[in-house]
């Protein structure tokens, strides 16, 4: 005869796992359902599945050098990077394959309170400063001309592939205050002015965007990028016309008589509700967040929220007597008291790690139970192993959606169709990259959903692999700026109706009123890139 506690964890573990990992039928089922708010999100959403303006991924003859720059919550990093053939590396007679991205400097700065806090002119020309430091240890004087690529890890409405209005930044940061509304791109190219670079902004890309680009240079058989760490996201290249035309804006006509497909940012943490199954804990945590239902699957899948998915799942194990003999310990009783990192050493850990982990980390009045121990283990394995299928179920989702759309369109079902084998999907983050076994569970799932397929004769050419993409925002923006940089006289012309079409603010406040001048193109590219 089992006993309450007994039943309670049962009921916990069987709740937690409504989704099987080895049920092919429900899986499969569940992305069929997903992938319907992707269709409709397609055409109606103005939140997710926004378009960008990056129209191709790059190819394997695509060379020259570019000035990156990849400014997140904490740090700035710039480096000069260096993209070599693909033709040129394979034939290397040494037989060895060279780095294909060659980052000739690379530099990085601590972004502290002390600039975080600057008037925006003083931090963009500390910015460009930075820059001026890097571009002359690589040589290149005061830039020499050369293009920047900018990964903005920061909320931005972008209005062309070079520029875009900012929001709020968050993360400490003032600037955004004074900057608000106004265009990124003329922030730095008044400070480039400032300090006498001769250098130009050419591209304006997010991390996602960057991790995509970057790892399908390395790889062309990229088609999918996902970011994991404290939130979720992923990006794809899509068909224009998989979506409703209203989802671009206002862009010249050019921009469309060149693009067949573009990346494409899913904002997939806003997708998920109706479709997974939840628990009373997502409910709890939804419930005090301060946009509930707005990030769904993001607050099951992600660094910021799995450990406080335990948390909540100990609460009521807690206030049940179940656990901890009815007394929560004091570093378990505030919000995000139990993070990701602590659950993730637990999984991995012996119990007697565990119990020594919990007493020290979480103030216990006294060492836990063994048998508790094992059960917040079974917990903690349970979350993550939850957030593995989803995150294997929504990646396969995504890879359905573009084969079904680049299949069905006639501008990009012939290329699509030649391609075949393994398809990767550049990650990066400290949840996919460090957790113990997240990655591995999430790459078995793909595996499962490709077989189901295989054997239903829907997709036999295919294999889903997983790969990583380290330092993708700073390589990103390299790529992206070399991409941009071809025919410079043509995207300028293509960014100047960009502008006309948008208010774009200049650093005084004022608009502009004449075309940016244009440079000698640094690089060598091939126009069509690969679709998948």
């Amino acid at each position: 005869m089992t006993t309450p506690k007994e039943e309670w964890v049962a009921s916990t573990l069987a709740e937690l796992n409504a989704l099987p990992g080895d049920d092919g039928d429900k899986l499969y089922e569940t992305s069929g359902a997903l992938l319907q708010t992707f269709h409709q999100a397609l055409q109606t959403s103005t939140q997710s599945m926004l378009p960008s303006y990056t129209t191709s991924l790059p190819k394997a003859s695509t060379t020259g050098t570019a000035v990156a720059l990849d400014l997140g919550g904490s740090t700035l990093r710039v480096a000069v990077i260096e993209l070599l053939s693909h033709t040129e590396v394979q034939g290397n007679d040494t037989g060895v394959l060279p780095e294909l991205r060659k980052v000739l400097v690379r530099n990085s700065w601590s972004v502290g309170d002390e600039i975080k806090n600057l008037r925006a002119r003083d931090f963009f020309d500390w910015i460009a400063g930075c820059m001026r430091e890097t571009v002359a240890e690589a040589g290149l004087g005061l830039g020499q001309g050369k293009s920047v690529g900018v990964t903005w890890s920061f909320p931005v409405t972008q209005t062309s592939p070079a520029t875009g209005r900012v929001n709020q930044m968050g993360k400490g940061y003032v600037q955004w205050e004074e900057i608000a509304g106004t265009d990124l791109q003329s922030h730095f190219e008044a400070a480039f002015a400032r300090l006498g670079l001769q250098l130009y902004m050419n591209a304006l890309v997010n991390d996602t965007e960057a991790t995509l680009l970057s790892h399908a240079f390395a790889n062309p058989s990229t088609s999918i990028s996902l970011i994991l760490g404290t939130g979720l996201n992923v990006a794809l290249r899509l068909p224009i016309s998989a979506f409703a035309i209203q989802k671009f804006g206002r862009r010249p006509k050019e921009w469309f008589e060149r693009a067949a497909a573009v990346l494409v940012n899913t904002e997939i943490s806003m997708f998920g509700a109706g479709v997974f199954p939840t628990t009373e804990a997502d409910m709890a945590l939804d419930a005090g967040s301060t946009a509930p239902g707005f990030q769904p699957l993001e607050q099951m899948t992600s660094g910021r929220y799995l450990g406080e998915i335990v948390r909540l799942t100990l609460e009521r194990g807690v206030k049940a007597g179940f656990l901890f003999d009815g007394v929560m310990p004091i570093g378990m009783r505030v919000r995000f008291g139990f993070d990701t990192g602590n659950m993730a050493v637990l999984e991995s850990g012996s119990v007697d790690d565990g119990i020594h982990l919990i007493w020290k980390a979480f103030y216990c009045q006294h060492a836990p139970s063994r048998e508790d121990v094992k059960i917040i283990q079974s917990i903690c394995c349970a979350v993550s192993e939850r957030a593995a299928i989803y995150i294997g179920v929504t990646l396969f989702t995504v890879w359905r959606l573009q084969r079904d759309k680049m299949i069905a369109d006639a501008r990009t079902s012939e290329m699509f169709y030649k391609k075949s084998g393994s398809v990767a999907i550049a990650y990066c983050g400290t949840v996919v990259e460090k957790h113990p076994s997240l990655r591995r569970r999430s790459q078995q799932i793909l595996d499962l959903l490709v077989d189901y397929e295989s054997r239903r004769g829907q997709d036999q050419q295919r294999v889903l692999v997983l790969e990583e993409a380290g330092d993708s925002g700073l390589l990103g923006a390299g790529v992206a700026s070399v991409m941009n940089a071809v025919d410079d006289e043509h995207i300028m012309r293509i960014d100047w109706k960009f502008k006309r079409l948008s208010i774009d603010a200049s650093v005084d406040g004022s608009t502009t009123t004449t075309p940016p001048a244009t440079f000698s193109s640094p690089v060598s590219i091939a126009t069509e890139a690969p679709l998948v």
